[in-house]
């Protein structure tokens, strides 16, 4: 991969989504997080509603008062620095180790393709293959 790459100038960045009524569930979740994904080269953003997390190296976005998942998404990414995002929710733990070189081509290919959503657990899979790591989902569509 070349220095230019969007996967090493800091075009990307990991958003977990939450609210502050699942705060029990971040330290979990960033406990398995830091496990599995120790040397991510990314930075992390928590959407969450008033409630900042202190844990390291993840910063919090605030989004007031929850009015749905949407719009706290939505105000929330509104606050994101990067053009891309690799979008988690805070009840579905890692449980392995991520497979660095083969996301970071992914997300390059995504990137280059310009892709507008790229579904790491392709669970239904795809309507139409592409080539072997990716395929199309129809709008409307389940996931």
């Amino acid at each position: 991969m070349n220095p230019e790459s969007a996967v090493s100038n800091n075009r990307i960045a990991v958003v977990v989504v939450s609210c502050d009524r699942y705060a029990d569930l971040w330290t979990p979740f960033f406990t398995l997080f830091a496990r599995f994904w120790p040397g991510r080269p990314y930075p992390v953003y928590l959407i969450s509603n008033e409630l900042a997390t202190c844990l390291p190296n993840v910063q919090s976005i605030l989004t007031g008062p929850d009015q749905s998942w949407s719009t706290n998404l939505k105000k929330g990414l509104e606050r994101v620095g990067e053009e891309y995002v690799l979008l988690f929710l805070e009840d579905l733990f890692l449980t392995c180790p991520v497979r660095e070189a083969p996301l970071h081509r992914l997300l390059q290919k995504a990137v280059e393709g310009r892709v507008n959503c790229l579904r790491l657990r392709p669970i239904p899979p795809p309507d139409q293959m592409i080539n072997q790591d990716m395929g199309i989902v129809r709008p409307g569509d389940v996931y």
